[in-house]
Order: C-alpha cells, then structure tokens, then sequence
C-alpha cells in the first residue's frame, strides 16, 4: 500500500513578522556580478533601496557568473572567485537581516561540477542566510494574533506559502517562459505564489486552480501570483548572436498584508 503523504526534501524557509501590519519583498536574481555585462551601479542601487526601506529579499540564483571553471582560469588567474565572492559578500552585508534565503542557480552549479565550490553557498554562510538549492518553500506569516472581543476568539496570523526557484532550460517565446511560471506555482496545492528567474524575461502571470474545502463542502478558485524576474546583465554579445532580446529593465514589489489576507504586486521599472 502506497502512503498517501511521503516527506520531500525540500527546503522550507519559515519568517514571521508578528508586529507587522504588512511587508515588502523586492526579489533579486539573475545578478550575474563578475560578468563583465553585470550592471553594477543598478545592483548597488537595489541593495540601497532595500536598506532605506526596509525591504525584504531573496537572491534567486546566479547572482555569479563564470559556468566553467576552466574558462574561468583562461582568463583570469586563481583567485577571481575568492574575489568575487568577498565582493559580493561585502555588498550584501549591510542588508543581511533583509534577505530571506539565497539559492544557487545553472551557473554557479555549473561552477560546482567543476571545482565542488558552491558560491552561492558559501556566500549564504558568510551572511548567515538560510541556503535553497533546486527548489524552496518559502512561508510567510505577517500579523498579530488579534482577540475578537465579541467572542473572545483569536484570529491566526495570515499566512502566505510561495515555492521559490531558479528556473530551467531555454524557452525563446514569452508563451513558453510564462507556463514555466505558471507550472511551478501549479506544483504544490497550497500555493499562494511563486517566484523564479533565470529566462531574463520579467513577467507577472496570475493563475489560478480549484481547490475543495471539505469542511464547507464547497469548492472554491485559490488565485496563484507567478513571479519572474528580470536580469542585471546588459545586452550581452551571447545574447545578440542568439537573437535574443534585451532583457526588460522591470522588477516586481510584492506587498503582503498582515491586516487581511491578501498579496498585491507593483510592477514598475528597475
């Protein structure tokens, strides 16, 4: 006989933010630093925004660059990643508290074939951030355990569950990176949203997906945001000698509500 619930392993990042009546997230990926495309002067202005607001974050995977280790060594001398990461390490340090998780992405575990290095793991134990590798949950749970005077009950906190990844593959229309999206927020039942990079292609795709409340024995639409992000590289040579776009300067805030439940997303330009 099959058990119907078998433990993944699957990382799960749990925050809570009892006093808040809401928090904003301001996801980050696809930095590729020591690229020599990487806009530097962007992300350090990123970093300073989440710091004067007080944003909350996520690096999403290939915040580095060099896939092949080899390559890396033809071009520069050993102690390019040591340096790399030190740098990266020193940029992200004053908003550490504010990043929620870090995960690797096709590049730095591209890397890791290579040298057994992980750098986005080593960058997550210098900062002290939880580190997601392939695919994470993320729960959020925003508000204060409130007394209904009329009944004397309490109401839970909201609670928001978003599964994070780095993404996959190619996918050269905005129809085929879109249902990437869509598929990792269809994945688990209990999803509120989901975020993932990777393609370069910003983009916001609500869905949405029956569930069944036993209880009420009702049936009921759960609205899913799907989240990709942008990238930091300018218009790189590889990608105009493979006919693709530049990447769209957008970025998604994400505001979660401690008052109701309820996630709205800003759009806006980078």
């Amino acid at each position: 006989m099959s058990h119907i619930h078998t433990p993944l392993d699957v990382k799960v990042v749990q925050r809570s933010f009892p006093e808040a009546k809401e928090i904003h997230l301001l996801p980050l990926g696809d930095l590729h630093w020591d690229s020599r495309y990487s806009n530097h002067s962007l992300i350090e202005r990123k970093i300073a925004e989440i710091k004067e607001n007080n944003y909350l974050t996520l690096l999403i995977g290939d915040t580095f660059d060099k896939l092949f280790f080899n390559w890396l060594l033809k071009e520069q001398q050993g102690d390019d990643l040591n340096i790399a990461l030190v740098t990266v390490a020193n940029l992200f340090r004053p908003i550490k508290e504010n990043i929620l998780l870090i995960m690797d992405g096709n590049h730095e575990r591209g890397m890791e074939k290579k040298t057994g290095f992980n750098m986005a793991e080593a960058l997550a134990n210098i900062l002290e951030v939880p580190f997601v590798r392939g695919l994470g949950v993320l729960h959020l749970r925003v508000g204060q355990y409130r007394k209904n005077q009329v009944s004397k009950s309490y109401s839970r906190m909201n609670s928001y569950v978003g599964l994070i990844a780095h993404g996959y593959g190619g996918g050269r229309t905005k129809g085929a990176k879109a249902n990437k999206a869509a598929a990792l927020g269809d994945i688990m039942e209990n999803c509120d949203f989901s975020i993932m990079g990777h393609v370069h292609d910003p983009n916001l795709i609500p869905s949405s997906r029956l569930v069944y409340d036993p209880q009420r024995k009702t049936v009921y639409a759960r609205e899913v945001r799907n989240v990709i992000l942008s990238s930091f590289q300018k218009y790189s040579n590889y990608a105009q000698e493979s006919f693709m776009r530049p990447s769209p300067q957008l970025e998604y805030l994400m505001r979660f509500d401690g008052t109701y439940k309820g996630i709205e997303i800003l759009e806006r330009s980078m």
